[in-house]
């Protein structure tokens, strides 16, 4: 069985990978309000600092922006990645998967959910964890 890592410690809710629902943590400012993920200390909007709570973020968003890397490692090429608009107001950077041929399957607008997925392989062998998106399936 080979090892594995997360990405970042605490990106996910602790046990929702297990559950096979993942959900990403994010920070909300007790100040003026705004999200972020990652989880910040510090508010990029109103500075204000260690006033922040915890939030879990939507699973599902849609497609705000993606391209088709062809060239890279072997292992990977060709990829897709972009940004998904969560309803919370942000967006995140992401690689997609499920969904080749990417040309055919990806669109702007197109709802997405949550998964997660092999990010890298460390020099060790272990597998680094992090978070992707797929498209919704029908039905």
């Amino acid at each position: 069985m080979s090892k594995h890592r997360l990405f970042k410690e605490g990106i996910f809710k602790e046990g929702s990978l297990e559950s096979g629902n993942p959900i990403l943590v994010g920070s909300k400012c007790k100040s003026c309000g705004q999200i972020y993920f990652p989880k910040k200390r510090v508010c990029p909007e109103c500075m204000t600092i260690d006033e922040v709570d915890e939030v879990e973020l939507s699973r599902r968003g849609k497609i705000y922006s993606y391209t088709i890397a062809y060239v890279g490692p072997l292992e990977y090429a060709p990829y897709a990645f972009g940004f998904v608009e969560l309803p919370e107001g942000i967006s995140i950077f992401t690689h997609f998967t499920d969904c080749e041929p990417f040309e055919e399957k990806l669109k702007i607008d197109m709802e997405v959910e949550l998964t997660s997925g092999k990010i890298t392989t460390d020099e060790d062998g272990t597998e680094v964890i992090g978070w992707k998106f797929r498209p919704v399936k029908e039905g």
